[in-house]
């Protein structure tokens, strides 16, 4: 019995340090920008996932086992009318950022494209 519990402990501790939990808090201006995220790398889905429109203060959870740590984390926001906002880290960067700050902060001051939509 004592082995099973030792196992079961040492399996939820390792999949923990797996993941880790992420604060986003992000704004814009103007507000309402559509906010991504995405990683990339050879060996990464480049799909965004979509984090919310802004202002937004939203929680992730990310397994970094699938994330290589050369992998580059874009944060986007996107506004009809504006040209995109973009804010590119390196994972190892982003991690740190998350974790010596409490989360990822950024606002977006974003430029009018002055092209009729």
């Amino acid at each position: 019995m004592k082995r099973i519990l030792l196992c079961s402990l040492a399996l939820s501790l390792s999949s923990c340090s797996n993941t880790r939990t992420v604060q986003f808090t992000i704004n814009s201006e103007p507000q309402g920008a559509y906010t991504t995220f995405e990683f990339d790398s050879p060996t990464t889905n480049k799909d965004a996932q979509f984090l919310g429109n802004t202002p937004i203060s939203i929680t992730r959870e990310i397994d970094i086992r699938e994330v290589p740590g050369n992998a580059e984390v874009t944060l986007r926001a996107m506004l009809p009318g504006y040209f995109d906002g973009t804010k590119i880290y390196t994972m190892k960067a982003f991690l740190r950022e998350a974790k010596t700050k409490g989360g990822i902060f950024w606002n977006f001051d974003l430029v009018p494209s002055n092209r009729s939509e």
